[in-house]
């Protein structure tokens, strides 16, 4: 119960087993990590206490040492109310965006109706052939049970399906500072006992690179891919010791490209989490906002977002992520107003120990379908989209603070009514470096 985190379930068996056995040295010990993964240190102190006062071996005093420099070690963490992190991490890689879309076009053909003044042998019966041939009227008598034909009879419609590449290769920077500040005493809502803690982090994104099209050449030598990114996040955290979490969160990012202000986006997240067993269910709700600086033709909108996530331990290196989320963006622009149902999975493993101990990676596989407010093909391209992604990690530590990884993402966009589909693959590597 211990290994799965089940602290307060793991107390409610030792409790009596310590009062029947006072001095049994395990369930001492088992009863002092409970105790100190509760963060109530006051009383694995006095278990240590007690456990000295007893007859112990040379291995059992060493047991004891290690117990003890456990809890000086992780009351001091809790002391530290202020931690700082800066985390620097240096990118390369490749994004490839592949784009398929029909076109219609017009082939003309000589008169499908087969009507024209070189054919009056044909209509023996017909009216004499006049200057006025080609009007109504005169249609109308040599083929009764036919109408004139329109002016654009003598055309038919082609369908084809045109390909765009680009690919674009690029380097990227990252820095990102990192503050956390935990209070030193539990705090107490509605009789239970909380720990309260405040997060704050800043980064800053740079990503320089040069596009090429389908041939590999080089697009527009002198312009090159530029984009930054600025990103807020703020929130705090409140954790029972019956290991319910509850958070609050803001975030603002501001997206930049060739040197101008395109996009804020800001998020309001409250979220509450709860064990089940070894597992954990979690129910979050968000409100956003939109705010496009003169880009194009798009326009600000609001963001609903409502997420559920339930959460699979298998092992301390294995965990499943089973998750749903619905958002809805209400734009003044009608056109981009649309509810979008995503459903996804993710898998965590790290490697147990061995030759490549301290291994981790993830794997993410997304379903989206967007449906937008208006449906009439005749007024928008189309009115729905079905987009599935796969998204994949891997990092290695080469040192305590210095990481090596690869990351890759493949997603594919299909939009009804036969509007065309959209492919892009990105594969990076990135090295990080925290202090």
């Amino acid at each position: 119960m211990r290994k799965n985190s089940q602290y307060h379930q793991a107390l409610e068996l030792l409790s009596p087993l310590k009062r029947q056995h006072g001095d049994h040295k395990r369930i001492n010990i088992e009863l002092a990590f409970n105790y100190i993964n509760l963060s109530d240190f006051h009383l694995a102190n006095n278990i240590a206490a007690h456990i000295e006062t007893l007859n112990l071996s040379a291995k059992e005093k060493r047991t004891l040492a290690a117990l003890k420099a456990i809890i000086k070690e992780k009351e001091k963490r809790q002391r530290a109310s202020h931690l700082f992190t800066t985390q620097l991490s240096t990118y390369a890689g490749i994004e490839t965006f592949t784009s398929r879309f029909p076109i219609d076009y017009y082939i003309e053909v000589v008169d499908p109706s087969g009507f024209s003044p070189g054919n009056e042998g044909e209509h023996l019966n017909a009216p004499e052939l006049s200057t006025g041939y080609d009007n109504n009227s005169y249609y109308s008598a040599v083929y009764p049970d036919k109408s004139f034909p329109e002016e654009d009879s003598n055309y038919i419609m082609e369908h084809s399906t045109a390909r765009e590449k680009k690919q674009s290769t690029y380097h990227a920077q990252k820095v990102k500072v990192k503050h956390q500040y935990r209070h030193d005493k539990k705090l107490r809502l509605f009789s239970s006992p909380l720990i309260f803690s405040w997060r704050n982090q800043v980064s800053y994104y740079q990503k320089q690179g040069q596009k090429k099209d389908l041939d590999n050449h080089v697009i527009d030598q002198g312009k090159k891919l530029n984009y930054r990114q600025l990103k807020l996040d703020t929130g705090f955290n409140l954790l029972s010791d019956s290991l319910w979490l509850f958070n609050f969160n803001f975030s603002h990012l501001a997206h930049y490209y060739d040197g101008k202000h395109l996009l804020d986006e800001d998020k309001l997240t409250l979220s509450a989490s709860m064990p089940i067993k070894q597992n954990r269910l979690t129910l979050a709700v968000t409100k956003g906002k939109k705010s496009y600086q003169g880009l194009y033709n798009f326009y600000n909108s609001q963001l609903t977002n409502a997420a559920l996530e339930y959460s699979l331990n298998f092992n301390p290196r294995l965990k499943l992520h089973l998750g749903s989320r619905y958002l809805q963006n209400n734009a003044r622009d009608i056109y981009s107003n649309y509810n979008e149902q995503t459903f996804y999975a993710r898998l965590n493993y790290a490697l147990p120990p061995g030759p490549l101990f301290g291994l981790t990676g993830f794997i993410t596989v997304n379903y989206h379908r967007l449906m937008y407010e208006i449906h009439d093909p005749s007024l928008v391209n189309w009115g729905r989209e079905y987009k599935q992604s796969i998204a994949a990690t891997l990092q290695y530590p080469l040192t305590e603070n210095l990481i090596l990884g690869i990351n890759g993402h493949v997603s594919r966009n299909n939009k009804n009514q036969q509007s065309g589909k959209d492919d892009w693959q990105r594969i990076e590597a990135f090295l990080s470096y925290r202090f």
